[in-house]
């Protein structure tokens, strides 16, 4: 007998690498590579472009001649690298001269140059501050230009102290994998049974901050009791009144559960859902400021709730 699954629970993993993967990036640029200014430039001695790749924080590329903008562009020297970060560091001074805005570039021969990311800088009065933006690439370069075009006030040049690309996320990564699977024909056995892989269902998966993610089927096994079940949206609306921010989610087949930051509470909550509303497991304190919450079950029924606080110190819960 033939029957056609219309119905499989995916569990996406690639969320819950996200500390893995801010803590392993590999950097692009290395002090020594090629590098040259992009546009008219005009630099006092010992603050040219090379500073802004050298590695260190007190030194800065500042460019008097603002009015197109500061840039420039590194060869790799042949070894082509995937960006998909960037950070950048403000100067020691003069917080006007930051720029706000940036645009990464990326080339295969040094004359044609594809647009890979555009975002915005928040202003800061912080010196020596480094922001990192994630941004979504799958493809190789070996020259990458950056390009900041905007800046923070008007002022008499633009300066920057560092800027780095990453082959990964340095920020919080807060855009889910996307999945692509399809409908399937199988053939129960004799028992009527069919067991189902990931390959049989997914025909792609991607995701914004590493070239390998993964997914997992909650179930693997199929009987006729599955024909007709079609995956749709479940609207699980609660009548609490606390107020939760940062959530995460994980359902298996004993229920569904949220974690979340309580905001009335300032705690961190594991909540189940009891067919009418959401019910409290468990609530930890925690006294830093947590974002990126991410929940998984270990097989021996406990919860593990991981989360990102400032300066990606990760911290993870277990109940």
């Amino acid at each position: 007998m033939k029957t056609k699954l219309l119905y499989a629970s995916l569990l996406v993993i690639g969320a819950f690498l996200f500390a893995n993967r801010a803590m392993s990036q590999a950097e692009i640029f290395s002090p020594g590579m090629t590098i040259n200014s992009y546009g008219s430039t005009s630099s006092p001695v010992g603050e040219d472009v090379s500073k802004i790749i050298d590695g260190s924080v007190t030194t800065k590329f500042l460019d008097f001649n603002y009015s197109d903008g500061i840039g420039f562009t590194v060869d790799l020297g042949g070894a082509p690298s995937v960006a998909k970060s960037i950070s950048v560091t403000t100067a020691n001074d003069s917080p006007g001269r930051d720029p706000q805005n940036f645009e990464v570039l990326g080339s295969n021969d040094g004359t044609i140059f594809t647009s890979i990311a555009t975002g915005s800088i928040p202003c800061s009065a912080a010196r020596f501050n480094t922001r990192n933006f994630n941004f979504t690439n799958e493809t190789a370069y070996s020259f990458y230009r950056v390009v900041y075009t905007v800046q923070c006030s008007l002022e008499n040049s633009f300066q920057i102290a560092e800027t780095q690309l990453y082959t990964s996320c340095t920020a919080p990564d807060n855009e889910a994998p996307t999945v692509v699977a399809q409908n399937i024909t199988v053939q129960l056995d004799s028992n009527g049974q069919v067991n189902v892989s990931e390959s049989d269902i997914i025909t792609s998966i991607t995701d914004n901050c590493t070239t390998n993610p993964t997914v997992q089927l909650f179930d693997t096994t199929y009987s006729c009791a599955d024909i007709g079940k079609q995956a749709g949206w479940l609207y699980l609306s609660s009548s609490n009144s606390e107020n939760y921010s940062q959530s995460a989610f994980y359902s298996d087949n004993s229920g569904s559960y949220m974690v979340g930051k309580n905001n009335s509470t300032n705690t961190i909550d594991l909540l189940k859902w009891n067919n009418t509303d959401w019910s409290l497991l468990s609530a930890s304190n925690i006294s830093v400021t947590t974002y990126d919450f991410n929940l998984v079950r270990h097989a021996n029924g406990t919860f593990l709730i991981s989360a990102l606080a400032a300066d990606y110190y990760n911290i993870l819960v277990i109940i």
